[in-house]
This record gives C-alpha cells, structure tokens and sequence, in this order.
C-alpha cells in the first residue's frame, strides 16, 4: 500500500508538475474543515426551523401565538408591532402597547408604520413632543400618504391650525399624485377635516386645496353634496375658465345644482364656459339675444343634464336617436300609457317677454290628433304655464319673476280615439321670443 501511495505521488508530480503532498498531514486541517461546515449547516437548519415555526405561530394572529412567535424570533420588529395591536384589541390602556410598538422601532428605525402608531401613544400619554418628533421622523423616511394625514390630524387636535393647513394640502398633493383618479384614497375625510376647521370656504380654498384641476375638481362635487353651495361658486371660479374634461362631471352637476336653486345666471355662465371649453357640443345660450333653445335640430344623443334635453317616456316608448334625420325617433307600440312626457328642456328666458314654440314633425299617423303637444312649465314649483296653440305650435308669457322655465313635449290620448301605434319622428325645434 506504501509503494502505491509513493508511485501515485510521484506520478502526480511528473505529470502536472506539483509536488507530492503528504495527505497524512492534513487530515486534522481538513476535519477542522468539515467540521466547521457541518456546524454551519446545522446552524442554519436550526434558525430556518425558528423562523418557520415562529412564522407559522405568527400567522395563526392570537396574541398567545404572536407572543410565541417573539420567543423564537426577538428580533423581528413586524412581531412586536402585531403584537401591540393584538394587546390594543384585548386591553386597550395596557402599557405593554406603548412598549411593542418602542421595540419595533428600535429593531426598525424605518418601520414608519410602527412610529405612527407609537406617536399616538406618547400623544395619549401627554407627550405631545415627542410624539410630533416621532411623526416627522417617519414622514422622513415614508414620503407616501400616511404619515402626512396623521401630521394633519395631530395638528388638528392640538390646535396647532397654521401646521395643519400645510399638512392638509400636502395630503392632496400625494393623492393627487399617487392615486385619487385610481381610487385609491378617499378625499372627503381631508375635506371633512379642513372643515372642522374653520367653517370660512375661503380660507379652506386658499390654504388647504392646492392649484390642481382633479382636487378642484373633486372638492367641487364634495361642496355640492354638502349643499355648501356658495363655496362652491368659488370653486367653479377657478375651474370653469380653459375647463377640462376630467372636470366635467362635477361642471355638470355644478350647472345643475345651480338649475335647481334657481340660479340661472350662474347656471348659464357654467354652460356657456363648458362650451367654449368643447366640453359640450352646443352653442352658448343667450336669452337676451333670443338665444334659450339647446340642441333645437337634435343632433346629438340627449344628455339629460344642464339645458340639454331630457328623455322622459316610459318603458313602452321606444326612443332611439339617428345621426341625421330624424333626430329623435319616438315608437309607440298601443300599449303605453294614456298620459306621458316625452323629453322635455330647461330653458333661460327673459322675465316678462313673450315666446313662440314650433316644431316639425312626420309621424304614421295624423299628428294633429295624436294628442301629442308642447306645454311650458314652471320647473321648480311643477305648474304648467299658460299657453295658446296646438300640436306644434306653442305661444306663452313668462312671468316677471321668472328667468327659466321647462319647455315639455307631451302625450295626452284625446277622448274618442285609439291608442297611439307607430313612429314619431321629430326634426326640429323653434324658441323664438313674438311680439
């Protein structure tokens, strides 16, 4: 056995070139070797076996099981701060919670969700110093949403107004950028804040909503659903001039929540601006120039909002529109009802004047006996006003204290005839002020 060692040594040597090595000799080194690898490995095997019986314990979410997952695994900082909330759940004054939370963040510096939640407990605690120190930190570190809002909250308690007007915009400013048009966030609990506030819209507009079209936009439809309806005037201000389309919808709720109230001139104004803006594709209306009919060719599908047309029939009325003539197509098939509207328009007027309805239509049958007729009434108290004319001609005063009206096309079956069957085609409409 010696002889072979020896030729197998030499034979290395004179092949590669290497010297014979005496392998007896490094039988210790490499024991030690191994030796050191196994324990690694063990090492390793143990501490994968900790974390995933503690994550395992983790999971289950009981405050025993988290505390369990701690005892295996100390250093993980999502333990204590899971931990702290389960305690928060079970025994809510427990200073074991202030403590869990202290230790995620000391196992974390950069657990921003830990140090929000610590603050509120030094806050509870009286100190209102270190809670605002803790606060900042984590806005340092978490340049997101959260730590922003619960700067403006903290202020908002502690009376500190000039600090949460600048938390409070800089939350719109991320939820502009990081989600609102997403639906990610929830702007009216901001809104509802700011208002809590202070109850002056103009400080709000200047000190908490920043120059931005989507947050405009959005505080608009929340003033409107508050029937904070001056503050919302001002809003419209700013959005109405160069418009744009992400804010239409809440312009067309604003020209009608303005229609609703009466306030004509400012509803006008809106849809004169979203016109002119080609958020609408209709001329602007002037009443004074004998301008107060929308869409009087029906050109476009009905809209339903602001001064375009509204279709009202019921379900037994087929409407459908046609690009080109006719406009409007109304199929009565003998089974609707005996009294109906079918659309119907509000339209600005000038108090006192004197207007004339016209309008073309073909129909299959006699139009004059259809029981099809224009009335005008006033739209906020419901009363028709009174009119002369028949089928498709229309002549009415306007009250002195009236500046809009709604302009109906209606179906009333005369006595003595059958009900209507077949289609009604309307082309076009005349609003014209008469001597």
């Amino acid at each position: 056995m010696i002889a072979v060692r020896l030729y197998r040594s030499e034979r290395r040597e004179i092949i590669f070139g290497l010297p014979a090595i005496n392998t007896t000799a490094l039988r210790p080194a490499g024991m030690i070797v191994w030796s050191a690898l196994l324990l690694v490995f063990l090492l390793g095997t143990f501490r994968a076996t900790l974390v995933g019986l503690s994550d395992w314990y983790f999971r289950i979410g009981t405050q025993p099981e988290i505390e369990r997952a701690i005892h295996y695994m100390p250093s993980n900082a999502r333990y204590h701060y899971y931990d702290a909330l389960a305690i928060e759940q079970n025994k809510p004054t427990s200073p074991d919670i202030a403590r869990q939370f202290e230790q995620a963040v000391r196992l974390n510096p950069r657990f921003s969700d830990a140090m929000l939640a610590w603050s509120v407990e030094l806050e509870l605690a009286g100190q209102r110093a270190a809670a605002e120190a803790l606060l900042d930190r984590a806005q340092d570190i978490d340049h997101l949403l959260r730590p922003s809002w619960a700067l403006a909250n903290f202020y908002y308690r502690t009376g500190n107004e000039a600090k949460f007007w600048a938390e409070a915009q800089n939350c719109f400013r991320l939820m502009s950028r990081t989600g609102v048009m997403e639906g990610r966030f929830a702007l009216v609990p901001v809104f509802n804040l700011c208002w809590n506030v202070t109850q002056d819209p103009s400080t709000i507009l200047t000190k908490a909503i920043p120059n931005d079209r989507v947050i405009q936009g959005y505080y608009l439809g929340y003033l409107l659903n508050t029937n904070r309806f001056e503050a919302a005037k001002q809003v419209a201000a700013l959005l109405l001039p160069n418009a744009q389309p992400i804010n239409q919808p809440f312009l067309f709720a604003y020209c009608n929540s303005m229609i609703a109230l009466g306030e004509i001139a400012s509803a006008v104004q809106a849809w004169n601006a979203m016109s002119a803006s080609h958020l609408i594709n209709f001329a602007p209306l002037n009443p004074a120039a004998n301008v107060s009919l929308t869409d009087s060719r029906f050109s476009a599908p009905p809209t339903g909002v602001g001064f375009d047309w509204r279709v009202r029939v019921p379900e037994s009325v087929r409407f459908r529109f046609t690009d080109g003539s006719p406009g409007y197509q109304f199929t009565f098939n003998g089974s609707q009802p005996e009294a109906f509207d079918l659309i119907s328009e509000i339209i600005p007027v000038v108090p006192g004047r004197t207007y004339q309805v016209t309008s073309n239509a073909k129909a299959d049958f006699d139009p004059s006996a259809s029981g099809i007729r224009w009335s005008v009434w006033d739209y906020r108290s419901n009363h028709q006003i009174g009119a002369q004319g028949d089928g498709h001609l229309l002549k009415f005063a306007v009250p002195n204290n009236v500046s809009a009206l709604e302009l109906r096309l209606s179906y009333q079956r005369q006595m003595g005839t059958l009900m209507l069957k077949g289609d009604y085609d309307l082309n076009q409409v005349t609003l014209k002020q008469s001597p």
